[in-house]
């Protein structure tokens, strides 16, 4: 399950939504195996189910604000950067992703 964390959602997420310098601090060490990645979609009152999460990302200037609770993080203890699946204030009702 480690491994398909950092190659089935950890880096492809980054490959198709990070920045290019994002791409350059986190993803390009996760494929040459220096860094792990870590997902965090899992929350208490909603399990795994993205419709359900209820953890939100707001900005304030150029951060995010990250509010909420996730549980089951794959990876957590050993990661060097973590996925984690939130709602924005733009698309309340659409999950979004924030990688950290």
């Amino acid at each position: 399950m480690a491994v398909a964390v950092q190659t089935e959602d950890g880096d492809p997420a980054r490959v198709q939504f990070g920045t290019e310098e994002q791409k350059r601090r986190w993803l390009a060490p996760a494929i040459r195996g220096e860094q792990i990645a870590s997902i965090a979609i899992t929350e208490p009152d909603a399990g795994s189910d993205v419709a359900g999460i209820t953890t939100t990302a707001r900005r304030f200037g150029d951060e995010y604000v990250v509010n909420g609770r996730k549980t089951f993080i794959t990876n957590g203890a050993r990661c060097h950067w973590a996925l984690v699946v939130t709602k924005s204030e733009r698309e309340r009702d659409t999950p979004a992703t924030t990688c950290l």
